[in-house]
């Protein structure tokens, strides 16, 4: 780790965020940008929206659904070097730098720098997370502040108050940041490698446990017709919309590992929620979401969280069907074999619903699923518990780069001598 000495923060006045270097100068945000109001006229530019993991995007990267340039007259027009607030969401850091030309929400708020101020700086001091504390204090309207109809307007964004390092010592602020970015995102690469091939060694002993050749009096019948069996139900086939707080969606992602993994799902808004889980959609624990695309894989609901299926997916639904032997089963070489025959599609394949319902797996009594079960559980410890302590050296990565960002961004270390 680098050393970057030691701040006087401690001999400078208490301000909202917290005291900073005596070398620092506080400023109100109005006066080094101000706000920018300019509509489409025919909503013919390019979409953009926000990603907290990506930063302003074009819209149609995360959606399949078309946007309808009459839909987009009266949007806001954005340029390369303008800094972006989404006023709904500024609590939660959603406040980004513009590299690209195109149109966002006018619930967004558009801002031209007026001072010669690194808005790369800027973007970061106002995603650390005494920012966005103070953004989500400042934020009005109905709910939480995390959730709920609060928006940040932009009298109230322009009349905070923050400090500043001059022009120089930003640069060099953003350019140690850079740095220790590199390095972070080379130790978590290496970490999500060492998460792949740990997926490898658990996917070869479910095949080997699932072989037909080390039971060969097994007996099969379709899936539908497997004990106790009850629904197997097609996702429904509308592009949601993606928002930063509200109900996890269940993709092709969170099906990758034994159980539903909705930690990093993209989330919709209650609407779509209740949409997608018409008809008998609803997720339940004990249920099972199995992935129809190229990326089979099947996964059981073990979490009571409400949730929602997103596309490329199916939900199966049983009754006294031990869970876990039927992902096993579903995860086995036989059943894959079959499901490559059975993938159709020119450009993405996919498995039809009613492929499905009539798969060859193995079928035993309940004693015998839960013993099969168990026996596979007992071979996957090593491995579940050698991902969990990965796990946690990753997410403990992740915490120290918020921590360094935000320390670095607040005067709280002097980063001079390191860069």
């Amino acid at each position: 780790m680098i050393d970057v000495g030691e701040t006087k923060a401690s001999a400078a006045p208490q301000y909202w965020f917290g005291r900073v270097p005596p070398r620092w100068s506080v400023h109100r945000i109005k006066d080094l940008m101000r706000p920018v109001d300019i509509r489409s006229c025919d909503g013919t530019q390019r979409l953009l929206s926000m990603r907290m993991n990506f930063g302003l995007v074009p819209t149609d990267e995360f959606s399949t659904k078309p946007a309808n340039p009459e839909d987009l007259i009266g949007y806001k027009v954005v340029r390369p070097g303008q800094l972006v607030v989404n006023r709904m969401q500024a609590g939660n850091g959603l406040i980004f730098l513009s590299s690209l030309d195109g149109i966002v929400s006018p619930d967004y708020a558009v801002f031209q720098p007026t001072t010669a101020a690194s808005l790369t700086f800027l973007g970061l001091l106002f995603r650390a997370p005494v920012s966005r504390t103070h953004f989500r204090r400042l934020s009005k309207g109905l709910g939480t502040g995390t959730s709920g109809f609060l928006r940040l307007y932009d009298d109230d964004f322009l009349a905070v108050r923050i400090a500043l390092p001059t022009k120089e010592e930003q640069d060099a602020i953003v350019r140690f940041l850079e740095e220790k970015e590199r390095d972070i995102e080379h130790y978590l690469a290496t970490k999500r490698r060492m998460i792949e091939g740990l997926e490898r060694h658990r996917d070869a002993v479910i095949a080997a446990a699932m072989n037909p050749s080390t039971a060969p009096d097994w007996s099969r019948r379709p899936l539908v017709a497997l004990r106790r069996i009850t629904e197997i139900v097609d996702c429904k086939h509308i592009t949601a919309e993606f928002v930063d707080t509200g109900y996890p969606l269940a993709s092709v992602r969170e099906v990758q590992s034994i159980t539903v993994d909705l930690s990093t799902a993209n989330k919709t808004t209650a609407q779509y929620y209740n949409s997608l889980v018409e008809g008998g959609r609803r997720p339940r624990q004990g249920d099972l979401i199995f992935c129809r695309n190229t990326s089979i894989n099947a996964s059981l609901v073990e979490t009571d969280q409400e949730f929602a299926m997103g596309q490329d997916v199916c939900l199966i639904k049983g009754d006294r069907v031990h869970g876990r032997f039927l992902v096993y089963a579903l995860r086995s070489a036989v059943v894959r074999e079959q499901l490559d025959r059975l993938l159709v599609g020119a450009t993405i394949k996919r498995v039809n619903v009613a492929d499905v319902r009539n798969l060859s797996v193995p079928s035993y009594t309940l004693d015998e699923q839960t013993r099969i079960a168990q026996r596979i559980d007992a071979s996957l410890t090593p491995i579940k518990e050698a991902e969990i302590v990965i796990q946690r050296e990753i997410a403990a990565m992740e915490e120290y780069r918020t921590r360094l960002i935000a320390d670095a961004v607040t005067g709280q270390i002097d980063v001079r001598r390191a860069t």
